[in-house]
């Protein structure tokens, strides 16, 4: 992965800080509260969670919004109880990145979209990992699933508290990219009322089919 630190980048990361101080309190709620039955064991199964997955709308605090086309490429190792993806974007329009991320699948059968996760380098995974929770899917008429919406506790982004409230990321993942913006609003409109407002969506970024035509030429799959 390379990444080149420019003035955008150093003042996004300030302004990522500045947040963490400065926004108001949310808390990870149970798996329980927001799950929908579209992911309940009779319905989900984990192996179709992998794949190629586009990032069309998301709350993701450790990307910086100029880093935008993301999608991710996701492995389910099932029968050894771990996945793994890799995250990719273009930043400031031409600066491709690539972060890989492994995880623990889920060890409960009733909750088979409970999963976790951190940074994953050299196939190991950085410090203790935090819950990703599969909470909502939509499938097609093939019973392929099309939707997943995720989100995920980050924790405290600054290690000393009381500095800096917990962060989380919201993200929808869609296997197609032609999406409008007002249909991704309605999306997460959708998604906060069905889970009683509970997940933080606040600024909420989108990627519709012009974010990711102006860097179609970036994104192989």
């Amino acid at each position: 992965m390379q990444i080149r630190t420019g003035h955008a980048l150093r003042t996004a990361c300030a302004a990522l800080l500045l947040l963490d101080i400065c926004e108001a309190s949310y808390s990870c709620p149970e798996y329980s509260e927001i799950r929908q039955p579209s992911v309940s064991s009779k319905m989900f199964n984990i192996s179709s969670f992998g794949g190629t997955w586009y990032m069309v709308a998301t709350t993701e605090p450790t990307m910086p919004p100029f880093c935008t086309c993301s999608h991710n490429d996701v492995q389910i190792h099932e029968l050894e109880g771990w996945y793994a993806y890799t995250s990719h974007a273009t930043c400031e329009g031409k600066i491709p990145i690539s972060v890989p991320v492994k995880g623990e699948l889920s060890k409960d059968p009733s909750s088979p979209g409970l999963l976790h996760e951190n940074f994953g380098l050299f196939n190991h995974t950085m410090s203790s990992l935090d819950p990703n929770m599969i909470f909502e899917a939509q499938y097609n008429e093939r019973g392929e699933m099309v939707l997943a919406m995720t989100y995920a506790c980050l924790g405290r982004l600054l290690p000393v508290p009381p500095i800096g409230e917990p962060k989380f990321s919201f993200n929808v993942l869609s296997r197609r990219r032609n999406w409008t913006t007002s249909d991704l609003r309605e999306v997460v409109a959708n998604a906060t009322k069905a889970t009683q407002g509970l997940l933080d969506v606040a600024n909420v970024r989108f990627a519709d089919q012009q974010t990711y035509d102006s860097c179609a030429s970036d994104i192989t799959v």
